[in-house]
């Protein structure tokens, strides 16, 4: 066991008349009234050495406040929290940096803060300024830092403390692509090593990637807790219901009981099913390019997508949509393709069952995939979903030669002779 929660709960009191606090402070007499804003209730969640734990929920569902427990930022109000290793934190921009320094005298204190004697920080200085990348701003008070520069700086800190526990909430969120790349690379590496990940984003494809687990909060509570896809699949359909209706609820997991983070129990049916018009789609089939079902496709082999739907009834078919999808085992989605984007308007003028078919060549590398389908109302910039199915059918690529990436795609190559070393504009 490297940390366990055990019924956690945290309060803060919540001031109902700040001008009494500070008049109370001024000239004495009677405190002002208060009563607790219970940020977390009733949390208990064990990891294990080496696990990675994605956490997920809406602003203010209590998720910083957990990180900063764990970190010790606060002690519990109710309940215990143990924890076994070196911490490394990134909580909030710039935390622990002190703005009238210099990036390398933060380098040092916020080593020393988490555990690094100032010899080994000397070792590793170098290695730190090089992953930070900020140059000669090293030298510079860090008060004149943009926010990036922040991040690259404790980051570069955090990971070079050689933490058993790393925490990080939404910091990488402000840095630019090429640094987020080369974070996500170098988590990887530390989760290679057994380092605990407790990892807070709303980039639930970043969670899929990273974590083995997730707990979705909601309110200062666990809503769900399981299999990173399990939660984040839910978790994504709260989201979308949310914006369709204020009391929407979370619907039950369609995994059978106890089979959370087991691959072949996954594959038995949808992950996830929702949508306001459920039981619209009425056939499916993963075929190819003669229509033969398959659920095992050649590198390079036609693949054909059919699905069979009824249009609800009041639909608006000037922006009614049929979508697919295909994820890998994660839940990141790979290939996406929807009538509103290459042919809207197609359902114009139709009612009743219709069959919509997709047809492309299959470009995924070897490995086991999964289809979503979708019937979508995209009259709204935000998409509303009749019905919508992860998970409605499985299939496996094959090929004869090893090849590497998540697909590859079409490409044209030519060979010809080079009159010169450099590449330049014609003309110039």
């Amino acid at each position: 066991m490297t940390i366990e929660f055990d019924r956690v709960g945290k309060a803060f009191r919540r001031i109902e008349n700040p001008a009494r606090v500070l008049r109370q402070s001024l000239f004495g007499g009677q405190s002002p009234e208060t009563e607790l804003f219970w940020a977390l209730r009733d949390v208990s969640l064990r990891v294990e050495r080496g696990e990675a734990v994605g956490i997920v929920g809406c602003n203010g569902s209590g998720k910083s406040t957990l990180l900063q427990l764990l970190c010790g930022v606060y002690p519990p109000t109710k309940g215990t929290i143990a924890v076994e290793g070196r911490v490394a934190a990134l909580l909030e921009l710039g935390a622990g940096f002190d703005p009238e320094f210099s990036g390398r005298q933060n380098v040092y204190m916020n080593a020393a803060v988490l555990g690094m004697q100032r010899h080994v920080t000397e070792q590793r200085f170098d290695d730190i300024a090089a992953f930070a990348d900020i140059g000669h701003f090293i030298d510079e008070p860090v008060k004149t830092y943009s926010s990036g520069m922040f991040v690259r700086l404790a980051f570069a800190v955090a990971i070079h403390t050689d933490p058993d526990i790393l925490v990080v909430d939404e910091a990488l969120a402000v840095g630019d692509a090429r640094f987020q790349a080369k974070c996500m690379k170098r988590i990887k590496s530390l989760r290679e090593d057994g380092v605990t990940l407790f990892f807070v984003s709303h980039d639930v494809s970043s969670v899929r990637t990273l974590c083995d687990r997730s707990v979705w909060l909601d309110r200062g509570r666990i809503v769900r807790m399981g299999s990173v896809f399990d939660v984040t699949a839910h978790y994504m359909e709260h989201l979308f219901a949310d914006e369709a209706s204020d009391t929407a609820q979370p619907a039950a997991s369609a995994l059978p009981e106890g089979a959370a983070g087991d691959t072949e129990a996954e594959l038995k049916g949808p992950i996830n099913h929702w949508g306001s018009h459920i039981g619209c789609i009425r056939d499916h089939r993963l075929a190819d390019a003669y229509g033969r079902p398959s659920r095992v496709f050649e590198y390079g082999q036609t693949m054909r997508v059919e699905v069979v739907f009824r249009i609800p009834d009041g639909a608006d078919t000037e922006h009614l949509s049929a979508a697919f999808s295909i994820k890998d085992l994660k839940g990141t989605d790979l290939l996406v393709c929807t009538t509103h984007d290459e042919n809207r308007g197609c359902f114009r003028g139709h009612g009743g069952l219709v069959r919509a078919t997709f047809e492309f060549e299959n470009r995924l590398t070897p490995g086991r995939y999964l289809l979503v389908l979708a019937i979508e109302d995209r009259s709204a910039p935000v998409v509303q979903y009749y019905e919508y199915v992860e998970g409605a059918d499985y299939f496996a690529t094959a090929s004869e030669t090893v090849r590497f990436g998540l697909f590859n795609l079409p490409t044209r190559i030519q060979i010809d002779a080079a009159r010169q070393a450099a590449l330049v504009t014609e003309g110039t």
